[in-house]
């Protein structure tokens, strides 16, 4: 009986025992289970979008993952998506309505999935793709109606491009603004690409320049910033007839206004790393008004590692190729304008870019009238003129350095001009440098070619290194040429009367002109090769406080006109105020005139019949500080002219200081 229950006990202790087992195990599976679900509940839940049911029946739960595999046709519906779901498109695609987003994100490669789509509503993507909305980019298909969608939808955000070369074209064949403008009021922060091209489709198919008046490619209106890298824009000059070896189809001329870019009132621009080829038209970037009636005046637009290829105005002709024009009145970057409004600062830097008009007659690489100018490092060549800031605002800075001006036909490389009279006495510019720089100035390339045997009087009385014209208020507080190269080539070809400019003419225009002064002008260890005329001439500055000519190299050829009163030769430096311009105003006065260690070498003809060697023609106001001095030394000349190193013209009063050798 013992034996009996103690068998019973141990199996009863066995039963237990294995519902305790089985008890643990139950709970360390719940355990787990409770651990599996409580990560889950972390992630969005994934719904595969069935083919069979509609669309709009199946895009109910908020936060989640909606893979779309097959087509969706909205008939011209709208989609109201629910709050925070992605759209992970693998291989299916959405087409014809509306849809409108509540924080919604799209996952997809760059594929067509948004046929005939318009995007409303709010979106968490930061890139858009072009391809989402139906651009190939295969070099050959009209991809305009897809950049157009994806840069709609990628306000504030990125529309990445790939690399490939996306084709656009003008479809409405019409003369109105807005509808010639390819693609109008972009409203994206961004375009990026990697070695991608847009492309304008041949003129057969493209109604840009078939119509009269003004468009642009991009106009980029009141927003924050945009930012442009690694994009070709490609006119495809070769396909439209508007580009020729010499000029422009007259017959087209008025339909060429246009931009590649068009922006205003955006607080900060910046394009880097892109090409523009082929652009003939008014300008290739176009930034005007960057006036705002209130917050921050601040304005900055950035154009660096740039390249401009076969870009700028060009010349007319008619179709039996005589010559209709010299030159076109556009430039390849346009950036103005701050106007009156002179709170605004307005910040344009233009650094290690790459100029090639063609046959040297591109009008301006850059017309601006920033308050600060930077031009660094910048590579331009076959260009009539290069730099030609206007005057239009107070105290301006500009600084051009380190840079490359090669086969410049006209010669200017820094053309101040415009201005306003709003208050003489107020600087135009406060500090002005140009440094470093080198510039060959080809006064025949507009010359002695095939079309252009007539063109001379067209483009008289604009060689130099830096000239102005017209305006007022160009004062100047502080003018810095320094370490400058400058070579004239091909000037035998240009006939005499051509060569009356100085390389530094300082001339202004109209009989109305108020005083303008230069406090503070260095030029000094410049070599300036081949001159026609002058180094420097003054008909414009009527105060000059500091004057230093030092250590620079003059080879003066003197060859193709000789000194007299005439042509205005003779002599390196002029300081006139011509009464012609401005009869109301006196002759110059300069407190501080220093010209030492300059090293002058004539060829061919020689300056012995009324001039000399530094100064030729000095007249002098009646207001001439007392406190002045003129100090001319340790000057080196090879040949040494009849009236040596200065020659008064004409002084109503001398310096007080007066310190010449060789005289």
């Amino acid at each position: 009986m013992r034996q009996c229950d103690t068998k019973s006990t141990y199996k009863s202790k066995c039963v237990l025992l294995y519902v305790e087992y089985a008890i643990l195990f139950i709970s360390f599976s719940l355990m787990i289970n409770n651990s599996a679900i409580a990560r889950d509940s972390n992630k969005k839940i994934t719904i595969k979008i069935q083919k069979s049911s509609p669309l709009d029946e199946q895009l109910k739960r908020p936060s989640c993952i909606y893979e779309i595999h097959d087509g969706f046709d909205l008939r011209n519906s709208t989609l109201t998506l629910p709050d925070s779901a992605v759209l992970n498109f693998k291989g299916g695609y959405i087409s014809n309505g509306t849809i409108i987003g509540k924080k919604t994100t799209i996952e997809a490669s760059s594929v067509y999935i948004l046929k005939n789509i318009s995007l409303q509503g709010t979106w968490r993507n930061e890139h858009y793709y072009p391809e989402w909305f139906g651009a190939v980019g295969d070099g050959k298909t009209d991809d305009t109606e897809g950049i157009r969608q994806a840069m709609l939808a990628a306000k504030g955000k990125t529309l990445q491009f790939q690399r490939k070369t996306y084709i656009i074209n003008v479809k409405t064949g019409t003369n109105n603004e807005d509808q010639r403008t390819i693609f109008s009021g972009c409203k994206c922060a961004e375009m990026i690409g990697s070695g991608s091209v847009i492309k304008l489709g041949d003129y057969d198919n493209c109604n840009l320049y078939k119509y009269k008046g003004f468009g642009s490619i991009f106009s980029v209106y009141t927003i924050e910033s945009f930012h442009v890298k690694g994009i070709t824009f490609d006119f495809n000059y070769e396909k439209n007839p508007i580009y020729q070896t010499q000029g422009v189809r007259q017959d087209i001329q008025e339909n060429t206004q246009q931009n590649v870019f068009q922006f205003r009132r955006v607080r900060k621009v910046v394009i880097e790393d892109c090409k523009f080829i082929g652009h003939s038209g008014t300008n290739c970037i176009d930034y005007n008004d960057a006036r705002y009636d209130e917050g921050d005046k601040t304005f900055e637009v950035t154009i660096e590692n740039c390249e401009f290829l076969k870009c700028g105005g060009k010349s007319f002709y008619k179709s039996d190729k005589t010559l209709e024009d010299a030159y076109h009145d556009c430039s390849t970057i346009a950036l103005h304008y701050c106007g009156k409004n002179h709170d605004t600062r307005f910040v344009v830097n233009v650094n290690n870019n790459y100029f090639e008009g063609i046959g040297g007659n591109a009008y301006n690489a850059i017309e601006t009238d920033a308050s600060e100018l930077n031009f660094k490092g910048n590579t331009i060549k076959n260009f009539a003129s290069c730099i030609f800031p206007c005057v239009g605002i107070y105290d301006g800075v500009i600084s051009i350095r380190d840079n490359r001006f090669l086969d410049v036909s006209r010669g200017i490389v820094l053309w101040l001009r415009g201005g306003t009279d709003e208050d003489s006495n107020r600087y135009g510019y406060k500090n002005l440098e140009i440094a470093h720089n080198e510039c060959v100035i080809n006064m025949g390339k507009w010359l002695k070619t095939e079309r252009y045997d007539n063109i001379g009087t067209r483009v008289s009385n604009r060689y130099g290194f830096v000239f102005t014209t017209s305006g007022n208020n160009k004062s100047v507080k502080n003018l810095s040429i320094v370490e400058n190269t400058v070579k004239y080539k091909n000037y035998k070809l240009v006939p005499t009367e051509l060569c009356n400019k100085a390389v530094i003419n300082f001339e202004t225009a109209g009989k109305d002109v108020k005083m303008m002064k230069c406090d503070n002008m260095v030029v000094s260890r410049n070599q300036f090769y081949n001159a026609v005329n002058r180094v420097l001439n003054n008909y414009m500055f009527q105060e000059i406080g500091r004057l230093v000519f030092d250590d620079n190299y003059i080879n003066n050829p003197f060859s193709v006109q000789k000194a007299n009163s005439d042509t205005g030769g003779g002599g390196i430096i002029s300081l006139n105020h011509s009464r012609a311009y401005a009869p109301s105003l006196d002759y110059p006065t300069i407190s501080n005139f220093t010209a030492t260690g300059n090293n002058i070498i004539y060829q061919g003809y020689h300056p012995n019949d009324g001039c000399a060697v530094i100064v030729n023609s000095m007249i002098l106001g009646e207001n001439n500080s007392t406190n002045s001095s003129l100090i001319v030394k340790d000057n080196r000349c090879a040949s040494f002219p009849k009236y040596g190193m200065v020659h008064f013209s004409s002084m109503n009063k001398l310096f007080k200081t007066i310190e010449i050798d060789g005289q």
